[in-house]
């Protein structure tokens, strides 16, 4: 056992969990970098910690810092904890093998070095030990990892303000996640079937989905409760696979396998426009609305992209393709369609000759 590891045993257990919860914040306070730096290094401080109060609370000793300490190992060890938030909270004793696993590459750094020999030497049972890089590394596009969902995620949105994710999911349900922290802070389980489709508000205080159950809910974002559901006697009369809300979060366009793509009073429920141009075998599997909420773009398995005045529900204009539309998306300038088809192809399709109110 190393020094850090003898002076935590010494203590009582109440004391060194006071200590493991606390330590960090005070010495930031007090601006004893150096200090920091060899407690957020050390491996029995971070297993100890991990242990006492989770892996969470030791990320966010690490950001305590990282505005402040331009050291750029206390950043990996950060970027790595991200990476392993899922795995430790699953199993507390993988933190050595989470470590070289994603570490072993930054054979040049030697505070990681030392570390991983740190946490090799106070290993007390057998554990499997990576001898190659074997793990995603930190600095990569991978942030965070997820975990809570018992079947495919189907659907995910953000908040505006980035604090929040939402996610639906095979397993009927809907989660909603702290963003920074990845803390799963809601299951929403009203729905009977698969959750194929979300969307979030721009005020960030309402959240529609869309499911295999054929309905539409609304939700309070903030306390899970539902608000409604849409529809009614008007609702679709098959599989609801996309959700879409305009800027000023008044409208709500939904696309579903019934071949109808829907218009609905956000605020009352009531059903505004029902669009129907496509063939009954075929399905609306996305739907976007342009940042001016002027226009609806929608792609389906037609092998169609067609935009739509979303206050008369008159269809503007239709590209067919080669293949079927599975996704679709509008540029912030109004002009630009992006939509992916089923044979792996991205579409970029130009507006071309209409004005603002849809006129050739």
């Amino acid at each position: 056992m190393g020094k850090i590891g003898n002076w935590l045993a010494r203590k009582t257990e109440e004391d060194r969990e006071f200590v493991l919860t606390e330590l960090i914040y005070h010495l930031v306070e007090n601006s004893q970098f150096g200090k920091v730096h060899r407690f957020l290094t050390d491996f029995e401080f971070m297993q100890a910690k991990i242990k006492a109060v989770g892996i969470q609370a030791l990320i966010e000793d690490y950001q305590r810092v990282e505005h402040l300490e331009t050291d750029e190992t206390l950043r990996l060890l950060q970027r790595t904890f991200e990476l392993s938030d899922h795995v430790l909270n699953q199993d507390r004793n993988q933190l050595a093998s989470q470590l070289w696993g994603r570490l072993l590459s930054h054979e040049n750094n030697p505070k990681i070095q030392q570390l991983l020999q740190q946490a090799k030497r106070c290993q007390t049972s057998p554990w499997l030990r990576p001898t190659v890089p074997n793990l995603t590394p930190p600095g990569g596009a991978l942030i965070r990892t997820l975990v809570g969902h018992s079947g495919s995620v189907n659907a995910v949105a953000i908040t505006p303000d980035s604090s929040k994710l939402v996610s639906g999911s095979w397993d009927n349900t809907i989660k909603v996640w702290d963003l920074a922290s990845g803390k799963q802070l809601l299951t929403l389980r009203e729905h009977n079937s698969v959750v194929m489709a979300v969307a979030i508000s721009p005020d960030g205080s309402k959240l529609v989905s869309g499911s295999n159950d054929n309905t539409i809910k609304a939700w309070d974002l903030a306390s899970g409760k539902q608000l409604f559901n849409l529809g009614g006697h008007d609702d679709h009369d098959d599989l609801v696979w996309a959700v879409a809300i305009s800027p000023d979060g008044l409208k709500l366009v939904s696309g579903a396998s019934d071949n109808t793509i829907k218009v609905w009073d956000l605020v009352t429920g009531k059903k505004l426009l029902s669009l129907s141009e496509y063939s009954v075998e075929h399905s609306i599997n996305a739907v976007a609305i342009s940042p001016d909420g002027s226009k609806v773009v929608s792609a389906s398995s037609d092998k169609t992209v067609k935009v739509w005045d979303l206050n008369t529900g008159k269809e503007m204009i239709t590209f067919i393709g080669d293949s079927d539309f599975n996704c679709c998306a509008i540029s912030p300038d109004n002009q630009t369609i992006v939509a992916g088809d089923s044979s792996g192809i991205l579409h970029f399709l130009r507006i071309e000759g209409l004005d603002v109110n849809g006129v050739d």
